[in-house]
C-alpha cells in the first residue's frame, strides 16, 4: 500500500493550495479546537488517542515551529498529513465545482474533534493507490455515480470501491473518549492526594452505558480521599481497589519496559486502563464493562454494508482499513488467516459475503484489509530539474481475499 509524497520543496507550494481550497479560516479554527482538546489532557490520557489527531498536530507543527514549512521526512504522521495535501490537490483538478464544494465539506467535517480523521484519510490513500496503478478514478459519491466512494476505469474494464475504517471504539462498549477523560481525572487526584498510594490497581466497573460522569466522578474522587480505599458503589457501576505489594517502589529499580510488561500481564488489567506514579509506587486504573465486545460482529456489518453501498452493476472492491491496529499485529492475523484453512480474517469476509442465511452479495471480487504501516521507506528519486533527492512514503500490508463466486472479472493485476 503507497502513498503519494510531495517533494519537500514543493510542499509549500501544496500546502498553500490545500489551505486556498478548503480555507484558511475553517483550518485554523478545527486545528485549534483539537490542539485546546489535547492540551487539556496530560501525557499519558493524551495516548489513549494514538494517531487520531495527526492531521491537526502536523498541521499546528507545520506552520508553528521553529522552522515552520518544513516536513520532517522521518516522521511518519508528517508524510501522511503530505501525502493527504497533495493527493488532495490532484483529485480535486478532476472534480466539477459541486464536487469541490461537497469534498471540501467532507474534509472540514472530518476535522472535527468529535470526528477521527483518519477515515477520510483511508479514502485518500485508497484513491493515489489506484491512481498509481494506473486507473482513472472518479470519487462516485460526490455527484450522481452512486453510494460507493470511487469508480475505476482502465480502458474498457472498470470496478467500483467502497472504503470503511475499523478502530479501536469499533464495538468496544468502552470508548478511548471516555478512557482518555477518566485517566485525565485519575491520573490528577493521585497527584494532589497529600499521602502516597499503595501500589494497586482501581477497578472501574461500569453496569451500564460507560461513560465519563458526574457519579464517575465523585466515587473516583471519594475512594482516593479514603485512607482504607474500601469499595466504592455509585449508580450505574463499583469501584475496587486491588493491591499490588509486590509492585512498591518498582519505580526505583525497574525500567520503562519493565514496568509496562509487568502491567499488562497483570490478569486484572484490561485493555483500557491508565497507570500513574505515587511516589515510587506504581497505581493504576482499568475500566471494565459488562457488555462484551463486538468487534466481530461489528466488522461483519461493516462489510455488509460496504458491500450494499455498491451499485451490484459492475465489478466491485471493498478496502477495510484498521486505522490503530500495529503492522506486526495485523501481518499476525494474516499470517493465521492464510494457514487456518477458512478461519480467522478469511471467515469474517466470507460470513459477511456468502454466510449461511447472507443476501447474495456476489458482486463483490475482493476484499483487502490493511493496517497501520510499521516503518518509513527512503528511497532515491529525481525531482523535475532532475537532482537526484530523497523521497518517502508510508509502507502497510495488505490482505487481500478474493470472492471465487464472484460474478463479475476482474483482472489479478488491478489491485
Amino acid at each position: 500500500m503507497s502513498e503519494l509524497f510531495a517533494h519537500q520543496a514543493e510542499l509549500p507550494a501544496e500546502f498553500a493550495n490545500f489551505v486556498s481550497y478548503v480555507g484558511p479560516n475553517e483550518i485554523q479554527r478545527a486545528v485549534e479546537k483539537v490542539i485546546r482538546k489535547l492540551a487539556s489532557f496530560d501525557e499519558a490520557p493524551r495516548q489513549v488517542f494514538g494517531t487520531r489527531y495527526f492531521f491537526h498536530e502536523e498541521i499546528a507543527h507545520y506552520t508553528d515551529n521553529s522552522q515552520p514549512f518544513q516536513i520532517n521526512i522521518r516522521s511518519a504522521s508528517a508524510i501522511r498529513a503530505a501525502s493527504f495535501i497533495a493527493g488532495t490537490n490532484r483529485a480535486r483538478l478532476a472534480m466539477t465545482e459541486s464536487e469541490a464544494s461537497h469534498f471540501r465539506g467532507m474534509i472540514l467535517d472530518n476535522m472535527k474533534p468529535d470526528r477521527d480523521f483518519r477515515q477520510i484519510e483511508h479514502e485518500m490513500r485508497c484513491y493515489i493507490h489506484f491512481r498509481q496503478k494506473g486507473h482513472n478514478v472518479r470519487f462516485a459519491d460526490l455527484g450522481q455515480g452512486g453510494a460507493y466512494d470511487f469508480l475505476c476505469e482502465s480502458g474498457k474494464d472498470s470496478f467500483e470501491v467502497e472504503c470503511k475504517t475499523v478502530s479501536q471504539d469499533t464495538g468496544n462498549p468502552i470508548k478511548s473518549e471516555t478512557v482518555a477523560s477518566v485517566a485525565q481525572l485519575f491520573a490528577t487526584l493521585v497527584a494532589d492526594r497529600h499521602q502516597e498510594l499503595a501500589s494497586g490497581i482501581f477497578v472501574l466497573k461500569f453496569d451500564s452505558e460507560p461513560k465519563a460522569s458526574n457519579e464517575v466522578s465523585a466515587a473516583l474522587k471519594s475512594i482516593l480521599g479514603d485512607l482504607s480505599l474500601k469499595p466504592r458503589a455509585y449508580h450505574d457501576g463499583s469501584i475496587t481497589f486491588l493491591p499490588r505489594p509486590h509492585w512498591n517502589a518498582c519505580i526505583n529499580w525497574l525500567t520503562r519496559q519493565a514496568v509496562q510488561e509487568m502491567v499488562e500481564s497483570d490478569s486484572d488489567v484490561t485493555g483500557q486502563h491508565c497507570f500513574t506514579r505515587s511516589g515510587a509506587n506504581l497505581v493504576g486504573l482499568t475500566l471494565v464493562s459488562d457488555r462484551e465486545s463486538e468487534l466481530i460482529e461489528r466488522v461483519t456489518g461493516v462489510i455488509k454494508k460496504a458491500a450494499d453501498q455498491l451499485s451490484g452493476k459492475r465489478a466491485s472492491v471493498i478496502w477495510l482499513h484498521f486505522v490503530d491496529l500495529p503492522e506486526s499485529d495485523f501481518l499476525a492475523l494474516a499470517h493465521f488467516a492464510m494457514n487456518a484453512q477458512g478461519h480467522g480474517l478469511n471467515a469474517l469476509v466470507g460470513n459477511a459475503l456468502v454466510g449461511r442465511g447472507t443476501k447474495d452479495r456476489n458482486h463483490i471480487n475482493a476484499v483487502m484489509l490493511s493496517a497501520e504501516a510499521g516503518g518509513i521507506t527512503h528511497r532515491p528519486a529525481l525531482d523535475r530539474q532532475l537532482i537526484l533527492a530523497r523521497s518517502a512514503s508510508v509502507n502497510g500490508p495488505v490482505y487481500e481475499m478474493q470472492n471465487n463466486r464472484a460474478r463479475y472479472a476482474l483482472s489479478n493485476t488491478t489491485l
